[in-house]
């Protein structure tokens, strides 16, 4: 204990005190979701995730973690189904907590977990304090993170990721296990898909650290940590993909591309929803629509100019990152002409 209070003594008072705001901001977010006066409900919220989970705690108060879910569509897989997050830890939080408190607060503790990896992302790459509270801060408040509290399984890789990625650039025993957990807890979290896209900049990340051999033999050892502590959802997944339609058949390939990325959102990136209010209709509501072919799956990518000025500042120093990032801003949207190809990498799992 005294180790940890030498090491917050020696922080800036000036990062204490917009960290200890930034806490009280989220609290002020948090209390009423915990207590159950308010809930998140927008999109897949109510719309998939509710039903499931309250299907799920009843039936874990009976000590059961069900194969099916016979109240949907005449009877559906439930444990097998990645996205009901059957094995997921914090299911136990409806074991000791009313339902609506429980399942809100496995979004708010999520979003806080977010901000919280990615500042231990930052010092595992050697970045000061203030550097690492704007990171924490950046990725905390950012359009993607904040639109994934708008799916209870998103929300969880958006959270663990950073933490998989600083496992990775520590290396070593001690870095491989933490990585590999928190891998592990992301694969749990019922978003494959998602996790396998941030398999990029955690390889990235650990070649820069540690060369290109030792660096993917560190994240191959990340990954297989993560596979094993992840294994019984893969299994129960395994064993009823065959029988789905999308095991069986695949993705139509329009669906592929539903939602590719509009190259007018990057405007996004430097200006406050230029496009109206994505949770609002009438004269203030998104707008974008009228225009672009294809709708939009996450409800906004701006993150702040400020911090993108920072970002750029530090394009030659970090040209990996910068190469990265940009790579996947093209390949959002480029990747919508080519379903085919998208359907057939994945195997035919890959859906917007």
């Amino acid at each position: 204990m005294a180790r940890i209070v030498r090491t917050a003594e020696r922080l800036p008072r000036s990062v204490v005190a917009v960290a200890a705001a930034a806490l009280v901001l989220w609290l002020a977010f948090t209390v009423p979701l915990a207590a159950g006066w308010r809930t998140l409900y927008f999109r897949d919220v109510f719309g998939n995730h509710l039903p499931a989970k309250a299907f799920g705690a009843q039936a874990l108060a009976r000590g059961e973690v069900p194969a099916f879910d016979p109240l949907l569509g005449n009877g559906q897989p439930y444990r097998a189904n990645p996205s009901h997050l059957a094995f997921y830890p914090d299911n136990l939080l409806y074991l000791a907590l009313p339902f609506w408190s429980a399942f809100n607060l496995h979004f708010a503790l999520h979003w806080l977990l977010a901000a919280l990896a990615m500042a231990a992302l930052a010092r595992a790459l050697g970045m000061g304090p203030h550097a690492t509270l704007l990171a924490a801060l950046t990725y905390g408040g950012s359009g993607f993170v904040l639109s994934g509290l708008t799916f209870y399984n998103v929300i969880t890789v958006v959270a663990w990721w950073p933490l998989a990625i600083a496992g990775a650039v520590r290396g070593g025993a001690r870095g491989v296990a933490a990585g590999g957990a928190a891998c592990g807890m992301a694969l749990l979290g019922g978003e494959p898909l998602l996790a396998t896209l941030g398999l990029l900049p955690l390889l990235l990340a650990a070649a820069q650290r540690h060369g290109g051999r030792r660096g993917f033999a560190t994240a191959v050892a990340v990954g297989l940590v993560g596979l094993a502590v992840a294994l019984p959802q893969i299994v129960a997944t395994a064993r009823a993909f065959d029988f789905t339609f999308r095991g069986s058949h695949g993705t139509w390939a329009g669906q592929v591309v539903l939602f590719t990325l509009s190259p007018l959102r990057y405007l996004e990136l430097v200006l406050p929803l230029p496009f109206g209010w994505p949770m609002e209709t009438g004269p203030r509501g998104w707008w974008l629509w009228r225009t672009a072919e294809l709708g939009f799956y996450f409800l906004s990518l701006y993150a702040g100019i400020v911090a993108l000025w920072l970002a750029a500042g530090a394009l030659r120093r970090r040209p990996g990152w910068a190469a990265l990032a940009v790579g996947g801003l093209l390949l959002a949207w480029l990747a919508g002409g080519a379903p085919e190809a998208l359907s057939a990498l994945s195997g035919g799992t890959f859906r917007f």
